[in-house]
């Protein structure tokens, strides 16, 4: 920045940038407007020191370079470090959090940051010719000075174009930042369980003269496409991908917007080119790439707005799942079910794992104080699974870390019993926890399960309007489905529709026959059945807090409806 001022002011000596008022030149005064700071933290407590703090958007890489597409993909993980170090540019009037290790990497002068050179919008019918030049004349300071210092510091992709002059020959120097303006745009993502799409599809060609050569005795032919409407057979369409934290970076400068229920977004405004990042994390959680580091997007580095649409099967894709049932567990309508633990004093950022494999996903059950590091407390393994399987495996872990918040005693008891203890090296198989770890298991899985059940009904068959909409996690090896429901008490012994049974007013028997659970429980609400898991801590504790807790009508039919999936 100082070389640019002492470069235009010397081309202002020489008589040179006619356009430009060298008075209000000569007077900006390059001093430190922000701190590039890169911080280390030693463990998860001094991280969450850091995540608490909504004004730092962190990246965990430098952001004085700019890094390839490959880099992002091939970074190794970080395992043998497991908490990540973070940049950020800071203004130099904020206070720097001491008790985080860190380093001031360099002192910088960010001019479009400064009060000068953002005005209050003012109506126009007040803004005196006077005013009028003064804001024009800033706009030409602040221009130039970009111009140069990018070009000196080699980050001439930042600037818009070269001119031209009447012949179409480009002017030399004449590269240019461009004034204000306001990046925006719309997110989409393709659920492949919401609705169909109907596409026009090339299905060949044909040979007929050419339409503009009718008047030739023997006219030219041409090859025109033939065009076939085609309704696609796999279900599936974009829809508005809600919550999600678009960034705008620039070098140092950032900007932030976060998508509306239409996936629209804006941020506060920028000049000159400048990269969206969709950054897979909230306040509350974070989503993480596996063990590689902090989840992202990438996207075009233009000046422009940015509609995207995230196509199926992509990386973006599982991110925005999971970041779908994360929102809606963390900042919906939950149905006045208690929050996963939240980023707060006494809690830290919920870091939930994406990874590209299809096995068990999991949750950290027992969690340390400050221990964790990058070690995610919720795994999703459901790599190239439906997006309602995405969706719903997500919300079954938060339903689990809530339970952990909501009666923490009772919640580690249940997890020692019925997943730690049968687990250990010493015991005899994980797969035969034996009946105390049985019913302590039924009980965990069962909830998350409920819960699991009652937000994919609500996102997709209420949000989306499709009535008919059954939750189907597309279990292959049980009956072709996942719906609860259908599984015959003999295939399910922990994962049971126990809790949903109390709320819908179906009864499998009845329907499908002796091998499936008795069911004339109905008219609980999933706030009830919450209120109950205090203190419980095994399956029948359950029921006989929601009996002491509550009048219901069918209440005497719950030993029935436990006894179904008894040891």
């Amino acid at each position: 920045m100082t070389k640019a001022v002492d470069s235009i002011k010397a081309k202002l000596a020489a008589g040179d940038y006619g356009d430009l008022d060298a008075e209000v030149f000569q007077t900006l005064e390059v001093r430190p407007t922000h701190y590039y700071v890169q911080f280390s933290p030693a463990d998860e407590k001094q991280e969450s020191i850091l995540k608490r703090d909504s004004t730092m958007v962190l990246s965990d890489y430098p952001l004085d370079y700019e890094f390839s597409d490959a880099f992002f993909k091939t970074r190794p993980d970080l395992t043998n470090r497991k908490i990540p170090q973070y940049y950020v540019a800071v203004p130099v009037d904020k206070k720097i959090p001491t008790e985080v290790p860190h380093k001031i990497l360099e002192e910088l002068f960010i001019p479009e940051e400064l009060p000068a050179f953002n005005p209050k919008p003012t109506p126009f019918a007040k803004v005196s010719a006077l005013q009028t030049q003064a804001i024009k004349n800033d706009e030409l300071v602040l221009g130039h000075l970009l111009d140069k210092a990018y070009s000196i510091s080699g980050y001439s992709e930042q600037l818009q174009k070269k001119e031209t002059d009447e012949g179409g020959t480009e002017m030399p120097e004449s590269r240019y930042i461009g004034p204000q303006w306001t990046p925006s745009g719309t997110i989409m993502i393709w659920d492949d369980n919401i609705g169909s799409t109907t596409t026009t599809t090339i299905v060949g060609y044909e040979e007929r003269p050419c339409e503009d050569d009718d008047e030739r005795r023997e006219p030219i032919m041409c090859s025109y496409p033939i065009y076939e409407t085609v309704t696609t057979t796999t279900p599936g369409s974009y829809v508005p991908l809600e919550g999600a934290q678009v960034l705008i970076r620039q070098l140092f400068t950032v900007r932030q917007g976060i998508t509306d229920a239409n996936g629209y977004f804006s941020t506060g405004t920028v000049r000159g080119r400048a990269r969206y990042i969709i950054q897979w994390e909230r306040y509350h959680y974070s989503i993480r790439s596996g063990t590689i580091g902090q989840a992202e997007t990438r996207g075009p580095k233009q000046r422009s707005a940015w509609n995207y649409n995230i196509q199926d099967g992509s990386l973006s894709q599982y991110y925005g799942m999971i970041h779908s049932a994360a929102h809606d567990y963390y900042y919906g309508d939950r149905f006045g079910l208690t929050s996963p633990p939240q980023n707060d004093f006494f809690s830290t950022q919920m870091k939930i794992g994406a990874y590209e494999e299809s096995a068990t996903s999991s949750s950290v059950h027992q969690r340390g104080d400050w221990t964790l590091g990058l070690l995610a407390h919720i795994h999703i393994k459901k790599w190239e699974s439906p997006c309602e399987s995405v969706y719903g495996v997500t919300i079954h872990e938060l339903a689990h870390a809530a339970h952990s918040d909501l009666d923490r005693e009772s919640y580690n008891d249940l997890v020692w019993d019925g997943w730690i203890s049968p687990c250990l090296p010493s015991a005899e198989s994980c797969d035969n926890p034996g009946p105390t770890g049985n019913r302590n298991r039924r009980l965990l899985e069962t909830w998350a399960t409920t819960v699991e059940i009652a937000f994919a009904l609500k996102r997709y068959r209420d949000e989306f309007n499709q009535p008919d909409y059954e939750y189907e996690k597309r279990l292959s090896s049980i009956n072709n489905s996942g719906n609860f429901q259908y599984f015959t008490i003999d295939q399910e012994n922990h994962y049971t529709s126990g809790g949903w049974d109390m709320i819908d007013d179906f009864n499998q028997r009845s329907d499908f026959g002796s091998n499936f659970p008795l069911d004339q429980v109905e008219g609980y609400s999933i706030t009830q059945l919450e209120n109950a898991l205090v203190g419980a801590e095994y399956w029948n504790a359950w029921k006989d807090n929601i009996k002491s807790l509550y009048h219901n009508e069918t209440e005497e039919y719950l030993d029935e409806l436990f006894a179904n999936w008894e040891d």
